[in-house]
């Protein structure tokens, strides 16, 4: 299993950078990797979501995205093509009116044949591009 936990600063309010991140149906348009983002359910206490991603190759995660509005987003894997085990989460923290601090903790465990580039991007290789892509979501808007 491969577990991450990053710390970022972003510039802007907490409810800025959480309304950004928790809008998963803009992934494709702020994350380069993401190449598709779909809603498979609705439920009263979460959201379930299918990415598409292509990181050397094409490759589909579905999650379960739980919201605490301004304060966590967290998430467990319903299915994948590549991915056995993925539990992470969101949390966020004002620093001041205009700086909010993010930590984001991932656990992934993948299928015996995915190459081992493709997990290193997908845990830790992928994160300052995706940090710097939400921040410029958040700054932009």
């Amino acid at each position: 299993m491969a577990g991450v936990e990053e710390v970022h600063i972003f510039d802007g309010k907490v409810s800025r950078v959480f309304n950004v991140i928790s809008d998963f149906m803009s992934y494709p348009d702020v994350i380069s990797d993401i190449v598709s983002a779909e809603v498979i359910e609705n439920k009263k206490t979460s959201t379930v979501v299918k990415f598409e991603l292509k990181i050397v190759k094409n490759f589909y995660y579905i999650l379960e995205l739980k919201e605490k509005k301004n304060k966590e987003i967290s998430w467990t894997l319903v299915e994948s093509d590549i991915m056995k085990h993925n539990i992470g989460s969101w949390s966020f923290k004002k620093l001041d009116e205009n700086q909010t601090q993010a930590t984001y903790k991932i656990d992934v465990k993948f299928g015996l044949l995915v190459p081992k580039m493709i997990i290193n991007a997908v845990v830790k290789g992928n994160l300052p591009q995706m940090f710097q892509e939400f921040n410029q979501a958040i700054t932009s808007g």
